[in-house]
């Protein structure tokens, strides 16, 4: 759905995130690919979501191809095939690279909800992050108040100007949560 409105209306997102999916999405003809162009985005799935499959590599070679896509028209410089996924999954000594299937520019864990959620960023060539994934530990397909967060906190550094199609960005300064921060639970009430 997410892939599908901005197609129809690519001057109007600044950024989006593709959530419980892969990045493929839908069946884009190659020439709906082009008007895609510079859109920052970002996947996050858990790993235990049947829809997912992480590590990248598993599921079939439409699921790597597409982000390679993603990379391309983004001016990200990486790209994969399924083989080189599995390998960086089965042999990486990065934890984060081992549980998404692949090799990012910058690579960490995160946590919210008591878990973790490994992540990894790709830069263009002006240091602008275009590409963030992120896999969560133990997560069947289902979302979770951080899940929101990290998908507005990603998509608030971008803005595009809706009369020629530029994208702007806002800013880069967003923090991710490296330590685990003890929860809080209420005894009383209602969730």
């Amino acid at each position: 759905s997410t892939v599908n409105q901005l197609m129809k209306h690519p001057n109007m997102f600044a950024a989006i995130g593709v959530g419980g999916q892969h990045t493929y999405g839908v069946d884009i003809d190659e020439s709906e690919w082009a008007q895609l162009k510079e859109t920052p985005m970002m996947f996050m799935a858990g790993t235990c979501d049947r829809n997912s499959h992480f590590p990248y590599g598993q599921k079939n070679e439409k699921v790597v191809t597409a982000l390679n896509k993603w990379f391309a028209l983004n001016g990200v410089d990486a790209s994969f095939t399924n083989e080189q996924c599995l390998d960086i999954a089965n042999n990486s000594e990065n934890l984060a690279e081992r549980k998404l299937g692949l090799i990012g520019d910058e690579t960490y864990i995160q946590y919210y909800d008591g878990t973790e959620y490994y992540t990894a960023d790709w830069f263009n060539e002006d240091g602008i992050n275009m590409v963030k994934g992120v896999a969560i530990e133990g997560m069947p397909h289902w979302l979770t108040g951080s899940f929101a967060t990290l998908m507005w906190n990603f998509m608030k550094q971008y803005a595009r100007d809706t009369e020629t199609g530029e994208l702007i960005v806002l800013n880069q300064d967003n923090e991710p949560q490296l330590e685990p921060q003890e929860i809080e639970y209420k005894k009383e009430g209602t969730f």
